[in-house]
């Protein structure tokens, strides 16, 4: 088991160090309103894959293989892996594009890969209690993140993209191990992250992380929680929005726009564009499916990793040659580069994900529910932001749940000494990898 902890330690360094590169960021071009740090900064949560790799290569047959239920995703995924890497050959004009494309797709699956196969060792040999130090790490770099949020949020007034917080606020919605008067504060200092950082996205995050909450809490029969959440937030929610909309200058310190990020959203949802962004964004899809309509031979497949289109649409991201190469919206990031063989793998990868999601009403899977609700609620942004794309948060969080719901198959010692079992080992094998 030491491997495992050592590999899923890694993992979860990955997080610490993609926390560290936004950190870097907002601190350097928001405070001291420097240039851009060169976008290294934010590939540093992917180094420990490789020392993670190595370990995974020295344990041999010590770790448990990929669970079963995963190895059709994995296949497919090798599968758009080797047919975007061959179109990009022919197709890429530009080196550095195809290399950070390559990078984007492989890394998170890359991370799922090892997440998967460190925390089903760790809970087969040691249960839920191998796999509670990793996750209360976790807990505590989320709340790092919903300080971070807040106090640049407050700062300055920009749009601060974190989003690992929404994990801690699932997690205080609905753990059952502590108190109730401990929980509402985490819960509420997480929802005000979210509203300090001025991002329409994250404000959608915040409401779908509480409905889909309070939902479990209901379907969980977990009335006096649900009652007690439910009111507190609905309470809590008016007398912010009874604030924000009378003084939101004063109190928010030149944050004005917070309040307007509400209204704006049944805007988007009705098909307008609320702001230029947004409409940018819709402008990149735009290019995307006019250069497949004339070229529909790539449908199917995509351009491949490194592919620039040209723009007829205006956007902000158009490259000096009149051709665009980055699209934020995952859907059609996928569309562009891997055709509509990358948007079933982004949608096979959501729906693996979220099948857990049949073990969650058992006890002791309040890990596995916090995790599943991070995962979907990531997932909502398929159509605005990026999604599982260069990015290892997803993918390890993913992981993570799996193990944890699988923990809570397995018997613990006292189950064993009250009821009569197969062993362990036996019961773990069939539970982890059927």
């Amino acid at each position: 088991m030491k491997l495992a902890r050592l590999v899923m330690a890694w993992m979860v360094s990955c997080l610490f160090l993609q926390e560290a590169g936004n950190f870097y960021w907002l601190y350097h071009v928001f405070l001291n309103k420097g240039a851009d740090p060169s976008q290294v900064i934010f590939a540093l949560g992917w180094f420990p894959l490789l020392p993670a790799f190595l370990t995974l290569f020295l344990a041999g047959t010590d770790l448990d293989p990929l669970p079963s239920v995963w190895s059709g995703a994995f296949f497919f995924f090798t599968l758009v892996l080797s047919i975007g890497f061959c179109l990009g050959l022919v197709n890429s004009s530009d080196p550095q594009h195809f290399i950070g494309d390559v990078g984007k797709f492989v890394v998170p699956w890359a991370a799922l890969y090892l997440t998967l196969r460190a925390g089903t060792t760790l809970v087969r040999e040691g249960g839920m209690k191998a796999l509670e130090p990793f996750l209360w790490a976790l807990l505590g770099l989320s709340l790092f993140a919903a300080a971070e949020t807040s106090y640049f949020g407050l700062t300055t007034g920009q749009h601060i993209f974190v989003h690992l917080y929404f994990l801690a606020l699932a997690w205080a919605m609905v753990q059952d191990r502590f108190p109730f008067w401990i929980s509402l504060p985490v819960a509420a200092f997480c929802a005000k992250a979210a509203v300090y950082s001025n991002k329409r996205y994250c404000i959608v995050l915040m409401l779908f992380t509480l409905a889909s909450s309070l939902l479990y809490l209901a379907l969980a029969g977990r009335v006096k929680r649900l009652a007690g959440m439910g009111l507190a937030f609905v309470l809590g929610g008016a007398l912010a929005t009874s604030v924000l909309w009378t003084s939101a200058d004063s109190l928010l310190s030149g944050n004005s726009n917070t309040l307007s990020r509400f209204s704006n959203i049944l805007e988007i949802v009705q098909g307008q564009a609320a702001d230029s962004s947004y409409q940018a964004r819709k402008n990149e899809g735009a290019n995307v499916l006019d250069h497949l309509q004339k070229h529909p031979e790539f449908w199917a497949t995509g351009l491949g990793f490194g592919a620039e289109i040209p723009t007829i649409y205006p956007t902000g991201n158009m490259l000096d040659s009149g051709t665009i190469h980055h699209v934020h919206m995952a859907v059609y990031a996928f569309l562009l580069r891997n055709g509509l063989l990358g948007v079933l793998l982004l949608f096979l990868f959501i729906y693996k994900t979220l099948e857990v999601g049949g073990r969650l009403l058992k006890p002791g899977t309040g890990w596995a529910v916090a995790c599943l609700i991070f995962c979907a609620g990531k997932a909502v942004g398929v159509l605005t932001n990026d999604f599982i794309l260069g990015t290892t948060d997803v993918s390890i969080i993913a992981g993570l749940g799996f193990a944890a719901a699988q923990a809570a198959q397995i018997p613990s010692p006292e189950e064993d000494e009250l009821v009569a079992r197969p062993e362990r080992g036996t019961l773990g094998q069939v539970s982890l990898h059927s």
